[in-house]
């Protein structure tokens, strides 16, 4: 043969010719619309299921969220009253009050009058006898709480606990009202039971005022204690019940069982309650540490409305679709008469294609000797049509081994001996089955390469098999495009580290084979600062650096280290589960991280920060685990040491990193911040008397933003300690820009934060501004806050000790809103007290808030302190408080806040008061 191609001999090609009668076409035409209306029919179900199962997932999410708000007000303000407990039993202990009842009456009411969502207050000894109860005048008999049915399993469960107790409630007949009383042991130096403080929310209005959250629209709320069943909270009240019948009876044993079978934390269930006679969905969590069930639900009424409200668009596109399709099945029928006129035309067509194809076509008689060979097929195996057609088989195409593979296979699933060679690539062919299937291929100069082939029998008119069709196509550049997709997949393409799939992936291996897990997040501090100031190709490069780093400190655990975005890393240990041991490795990690980086001839030193959680001991499930890792490592960013393993305790309020926050750093060194002054006035001599100093941030693109914005965010970084000292820098320059102005000193106030309470080097940065300004230590003043004071009074204590040493004065800001005891200021070097807006700005209409203002001012001067208020917004307010004494206000009515050139056009200092 001297062609170099034989083309396919036509017998060869599948049989395509135009056999089918008008009435069949018609009839598969009608086969097809009745198909489609059956398709339309079971995507309509579907499409019903589908939307009913959304459904109740936006219901389970949405009362997931009610009841975990919920569970956060509950827990704040039951460890709000736990601290108010303490300190009020506390200071009625040093009263003598329960010896001497009387002694305490005093602190008693007040805090009753103070604190209007309680029911009251009372002292009881260890053998439950009540000594003092606010409301209930001396020598009235009081009730034995030890010895009360309804008060006698809580007191004893809070004396044998030593520790609170919140228990059911009840009518309390000295007070006529419905209350849920809870129980704080008192605990002397020793540990054991001294007394116990009593205090009763009021339920008379229907609902606790303490844990109700804003609630959408058909949800509603409830906790239960979970030993008695009875609950404490219900929002909204249901018309049909009355309160005893809420709060005097536990909840149905049926609804108790099935809420107790669902041994987790938090869960959602479908809920029958019998006293209204209804189904609920609901969603609760369980707050262990005060033996509660917070919930949140809807009843299965509401759920069902809002899945048939979204079915209405469903059900009109199915109309729809059936009005389309019976139009379409009109017209196919029209044109199928013309298209069968035509489809004769495209043999000739296909015939075209199949010779110019970019794929091999190889045939053969029915031995397997090739009798065509196209172009495409020479190109890729090597070979010409003239060394193959009547001369070889396809086998010599074939690894060897695959084919003894393929026959080996072939001779268990037909039955009967297939010998390795032709026969193990046509065998299924020659019963009428196509075979598809991937090979190993040889090109002529011996190189290998992967290729599909789909292989044929040809058969002539009588359906006997006359030779057989290969088709192959070379799937290289598919399996290498398909390996790159893999990889990437499930790799990082900047640092080639694992990515969120394959950690996702490898969690949930190992939590399948229950071995024990070490699971590190670590994030890099002030990496955008690199960002932001070389570039991101720096930025990029020191992340490509971070990988060695950190493998090289874990040489020898067999460590997966994933990069999940930014510059947040994880890092999981297998086998390993030990809180020291996982503390070590993350020293080790951020001391590899600690050494210098040489990015592009430039030295970058970066510290990180590292959460740690364990499986099973944190959690089972791999994206709850990962999420403990994340709270962890923002407790450790917030503390400012760097590591931290995850505590529930740290789950309070989880941290939020907000972009603010990247960008603050920046805001300090390029004077984004700058400070507004509040004037002060001295009641005694009515001059401005001094001025508070109040940051302000000038953002380049959002504007003037206020410190609630950006303070707290600066609080959980180290960010908090070059803010401060920049505070203290600028209004120290201020001061004595004035001073040169007016030859006269202007004292000025200066807010300090928790965190700089517990920063040795406050006390330096203070002496250093002081210095650098030489100002007057005596004319700069200090404020620090009543929660700041408690977060670690010890070591606030011992640093506000030195700052006064250096002369500086110290001021308590917000007096009043927190609960530090007055042992414990009494310690403190302070000479002022500021009494916060929150009792002042209301005091001329409000007796109780005028009583609490009058006995600060009165206990201040009694312990040598001076007194500013604050809030003071109108004449009236400043007339009041300079008939009680009070030496310093600040407020509206004195001055807003201003920037000092403002304030100066005013006539500052001899600013004019309405």
């Amino acid at each position: 043969m001297k062609n170099s191609t034989m083309p396919l001999p036509r017998h060869a090609l599948p049989h395509t010719g135009h056999t089918r009668s008008a009435q069949q076409n018609e009839a598969s035409l009608r086969s097809l619309q009745h198909t489609f209306l059956l398709v339309l029919v079971v995507v309509y179900l579907l499409a019903v299921y589908v939307i009913w199962q959304e459904t109740l997932r936006d219901t389970r999410i949405q009362l997931t969220h009610v009841t975990a708000t919920l569970a956060q007000g509950v827990r704040n303000t039951l460890k709000q009253h736990e601290l108010l407990l303490r300190g009020l039993g506390s200071e009625l202990l040093i009263l003598d009050a329960l010896n001497h009842p009387e002694n305490g009456r005093g602190l008693i009411e007040r805090m009753r009058a103070i604190d209007t969502g309680m029911a009251g207050f009372a002292l009881a000894r260890t053998d439950g006898q009540l000594v003092l109860v606010s409301q209930i005048p001396a020598g009235k008999a009081l009730p034995n709480l030890a010895r009360t049915p309804e008060s006698a399993d809580s007191f004893q469960l809070a004396v044998a606990r030593k520790q609170m107790v919140l228990g059911p409630p009840y009518l309390m007949p000295a007070l006529g009202r419905w209350v849920a009383p809870i129980r704080q042991p008192l605990l002397d130096v020793s540990g054991r039971v001294s007394a116990v403080m009593i205090a009763g929310y009021d339920l008379q209005d229907g609902s606790s005022t303490w844990a109700q959250p804003e609630q959408p629209e058909g949800v509603e709320t409830a906790i239960v204690i979970e030993r008695s069943g009875r609950p404490v909270h219900l929002n909204p009240i249901p018309k049909q019940l009355s309160l005893a019948q809420i709060y005097g009876r536990p909840l149905a044993d049926s609804t108790r069982k099935k809420i107790a079978e669902s041994n987790t934390d938090k869960g959602f269930l479908n809920l029958f309650f019998p006293r209204v006679n209804g189904s609920y969905y609901l969603a609760f969590e369980r707050l262990n540490e005060y033996g509660l069930i917070v919930s949140s639900m809807k009843t299965q009424r509401t759920v069902v409305m809002l899945w048939l409200e979204r079915l209405i668009i469903p059900t009109a596109l199915l109309l729809l679709f059936l009005l389309a399709s019976n139009l379409t099945y009109r017209r196919a029928a029209h044109r199928q008469a013309k298209a069968d006129q035509d489809i004769a035309a495209l043999t000739v067509w296909q015939q075209t294609v199949l010779d110019s194809a970019d794929y091999s076509i190889i045939s053969t008689d029915t031995n397997g000797t090739i009798v065509s060979f196209n172009t495409a097929a020479q190109r890729m195996f090597g070979y010409s049509a003239k060394d193959v057609i009547g001369k070889l088989t396809p086998v010599r195409f074939h690894d060897p081994n695959e084919i003894a593979q393929r026959a080996a296979e072939l001779s268990h699933e037909l039955n009967r001996a297939v010998t390795p060679g032709f026969e193990a690539i046509v065998g299924q062919c020659r019963l009428g089955i196509p075979e598809e299937r991937e090979w190993t291929c040889l090109r002529k100069d011996g190189s290998r390469f992967p290729v599909r082939l789909s292989v044929s029998a040809l058969r002539g008119a009588n359906e006997a098999v006359t030779g057989f069709v290969g088709i192959a196509a070379d799937i290289t550049e598919r399996n290498r495009a398909a390996a790159d997709q893999a990889f990437h997949a499930h790799h990082d393409a900047l640092t080639r580290l694992a990515n969120r799939n394959l950690l996702q992936i490898t969690l949930d291996h190992y939590i399948a084979t229950e071995t024990p897990l070490t699971l590190m997040l670590l994030d890099l501090d002030r990496f955008k600062e690199v960002n932001d100031t070389l570039g991101h190709p720096i930025g990029d490069a020191l992340l490509c650096q971070i990988a060695p780093r950190l493998e090289s400190a874990l040489t020898g655990c067999n460590a997966l280290i994933a990069r999940l975005g930014g510059d947040e890393f994880t890092v999981l240990i297998p086998g390993r589960d030990h809180q020291a041991e996982a503390e070590t490795f993350a020293r080790g990690l951020l001391a590899n991280l600690a050494v210098p980086f040489q990015v592009e001839q430039m030295h970058l030193e970066i510290s990180a920060s590292i959460g740690i959680a364990f499986y099973p001991k944190d959690s089972t499930d791999p994206h709850t685990l990962l999420r403990f890792a994340d709270v962890a490592m923002y407790h450790a960013k917030k503390r400012g040491n760097h590591i931290e393993c995850y505590d529930p305790a740290y789950d309070e309020h989880t941290p939020q990193r907000l972009a603010l926050m990247a960008e603050l750093g920046n805001a300090i060194q390029q004077q984004q911040l700058e400070l507004h002054y509040q004037p002060k006035l001295d009641l005694h001599t009515d001059r401005i008397c001094g001025v508070e100093a109040l940051i302000r941030w000038r953002h380049p693109t959002q504007g003037l933003i206020y410190p609630d914005a950006f303070i707290p965010l600066a609080e959980v970084s180290d960010v908090i300690h070059p803010l401060t000292r920049e505070v203290l820098r600028q209004a120290l320059r201020q001061q004595r820009d004035w001073k040169r102005m007016f030859d006269t000193p202007m004292p000025v106030s200066v807010n300090l934060s928790a965190r700089n309470l517990i920063d040795e080097r406050c006390v330096v940065a203070v002496s250093e501004a002081l210095a650098e300004f030489d100002a007057n230590p005596g004319d700069l003043v200090l404020e620090i806050t009543e929660t700041a004071l408690m977060h670690e009074p010890e070591r606030a204590a011992q640093l506000l000790n030195d700052i006064a040493a250096l002369g500086v004065k110290l001021s308590i800001d917000d007096f009043g809103t927190g609960y530090s005891s007055l042992g414990y200021l009494r310690r403190l070097p302070i000479g002022e007290l500021k009494i916060d807006r929150l009792f002042v700005q209301d005091m001329v209409g409000n007796e109780q808030d005028a009583v609490i203002v009058r006995s600060t001012i009165g206990l201040a001067h009694n312990l040598n302190l001076k007194v500013v208020a604050e809030g003071v917004e109108d004449a009236a307010t400043l007339d009041m408080l300079r008939q009680m004494g009070c030496d310093q206000i600040q407020g509206y009515h004195i001055g807003r806040p201003l920037a000092a050139e403002a304030l100066e056009k005013l006539g500052f200092p001899d600013l004019r008061i309405p």
